[in-house]
């Protein structure tokens, strides 16, 4: 049976729409190649992970762990997402 993650290591990526992001790159399936990334916290922010479809990526950049926070701290994605209290209108939507 093969090993259905692969460390790929520190990396630079760059996606699609001009977005950068920096952290531990892995190669997970879960039906479909995705790309895991390990965005290190900052002392501000905790850490994030996010998964990217191949067809995202534009570019990735391997680079030392130091490199990679850096790069990470100045490319942050959203800390989390906040739904607002869901409102009904006069017809009951």
């Amino acid at each position: 049976m093969t090993d259905p993650t692969s460390d790929v290591g520190w990396a630079i990526v760059e996606l699609i729409d001009h977005q950068r992001r920096a952290g531990r790159v892995t190669v997970v399936v879960a039906g479909v190649k995705l790309l895991r990334l390990d965005i290190p916290g900052d002392g501000e922010l905790p850490p994030a992970t996010q998964l990217y479809g191949i067809h995202a990526i534009y570019c990735i950049t391997p680079v030392d762990e130091d490199t990679a926070r850096r790069v990470a701290a100045r490319y942050r994605p959203k800390s989390g997402w906040h739904l607002s209290q869901r409102t009904t209108n006069d017809e009951g939507f």
